[in-house]
């Protein structure tokens, strides 16, 4: 893109971002090669994008998108959801918090919504068809279309349960866990009234999946007494389930998010949940039955969030980061201290953590390199098939560093609205 096709296509999304619009489909921001010289002509905002990208282009190698966002807001907060980057912003001007939604596939703005004088309590979770805000300090709701944005209901007052877990939703109804009384419970999305409950053992403290893509649908959730739950998802206006299609024991409290994936193609396809656990195991089970399909065993508990992609899983334990193959859950990758040794010392012996296993998650995968993040904002480039580190950059002109499990590019922005896209 030239020089001037780029700033009028900055100018638009300034004065698009500048007025009230929730629905912004229209227009795509791509944005070519950076310069990195300053020019006095050129106006500031594009010089500082310019400048990022720039800074971006030390550990990547070409920028796929980047635009400005949000104008007169500062962001607080992101989330990378599947090809949703959802990111909480605050206006000082109106005093109010909103969301913002940004197809990190085609590298544009969806839809902006405005929650109102409360940031969120918990991170939002997109479920099948919706989205379910839930507030701080009011205990209200929010309840919008995943893919347009419009609010379809708003309660400002305490919805009727005090949320445990994260909420995720299908259609017109709602999961979350009550942190009154241990149940799960189902609400209605149009009102947010509690339709039926169901008592496990413990309560479910992280965020529970929805097992979409297989032709049972079940709601799977882990408690803090050791149990994995899965549970027919049925409506809010249903019949409570009178148990669980299956429960799995652990060895420990589940202690992070669990996450669902669907591996392989076509007829081969299947789902996968995987749960990190106190207990220093990380599961990847069957959801139709509960049972273990492979169990990693570690010598320290998982505590942090998985990620899965490219065909492998991303988790990290108290001690050290660790890459595995999704489908059998052998690991992928071996730090220079374990090349030498027998499999049976490879999997009873931990020695000290270096290089990739020193990283804290994963940001983005194809065949040929991962991105890692190590601490605050340095950013590591690894070689997708060994793990060797082949370049590291600390990008600290950056804010918000994305878990990237849609696209195979690096995703990054600043608190000020400067998003981009790198391979």
């Amino acid at each position: 893109m030239t020089k001037g096709k780029c700033i009028s296509a900055l100018a638009v999304i300034v004065l698009t971002l500048g007025g009230c619009a929730s629905h912004m489909e229209d227009g795509n921001h791509e944005h070519g090669n950076s310069m990195s010289m300053s020019d006095r002509s050129v106006d500031p905002m594009i010089q500082r994008q310019r400048d990022l990208e720039a800074a971006a282009l030390g550990i990547a190698d070409e920028v796929i998108w980047s635009f400005k966002h949000g104008e007169g807001e500062t962001f607080t907060r992101s989330w990378g959801r599947g090809r949703w980057l959802l990111m909480e912003a605050y206006n000082a001007s109106s005093r109010e918090y909103s969301i913002h939604c940004v197809d990190v596939v085609k590298g544009r703005a969806k839809w902006i919504l405005v929650v109102g004088e409360h940031p969120l309590s918990r991170a939002p979770r997109i479920g099948k068809g919706t989205i379910a805000f839930l507030t701080q300090k009011d205990g209200g709701m929010v309840v919008v279309n995943a893919r347009t944005g419009g609010r379809m209901f708003h309660k400002r007052t305490r919805v009727g349960v005090v949320p445990a877990s994260d909420a995720i939703s299908r259609s017109d109804t709602i999961y979350v866990s009550n942190d009154i009384s241990g149940r799960m419970a189902a609400l209605a999305a149009s009102d947010g009234l509690k339709g039926w409950d169901f008592r496990p053992v413990g309560t479910c403290r992280s965020a529970p999946v929805l097992t979409s893509g297989l032709s049972r649908q079940l709601l799977v959730f882990g408690t803090d007494s050791g149990k994995l739950y899965g549970l027919d998802a049925k409506a809010y206006d249903e019949v409570a389930p009178s148990s669980a299609s299956w429960v799995k024991d652990l060895n420990g409290p589940v202690t992070a998010d669990i996450s669902f994936a669907m591996i392989g193609e076509g007829d081969n396809s299947r789902g996968l949940v995987i749960a990190p656990c106190q207990d220093g195991w990380l599961y990847g089970v069957e959801p139709a039955t509960g049972r273990s399909r492979w169990v990693l065993r570690t010598n320290k508990p998982f505590m942090s969030d998985v990620q899965v992609m490219n065909g492998h899983v991303f988790a990290r334990n108290a001690d050290r980061f660790f890459c595995l193959n999704v489908a059998s859950g052998e690991r992928a990758w071996w730090a220079e201290s374990a090349r030498g040794m027998s499999e049976f010392e490879k999997s009873q012996l931990f020695p000290a953590p270096e290089g990739f296993e020193l990283a804290d998650r994963a940001l983005a995968a194809n065949g040929d390199r991962v991105y890692l993040l190590d601490g605050a904002n340095m950013v590591l480039r690894c070689d997708a098939k060994t793990g060797e580190i082949k370049a590291e950059r600390q990008l600290s002109d950056f804010d918000f560093f994305v878990s990237n499990e849609a696209t195979e590019n690096l995703v990054v922005a600043t608190k000020d609205g400067y998003i981009m896209a790198l391979k």
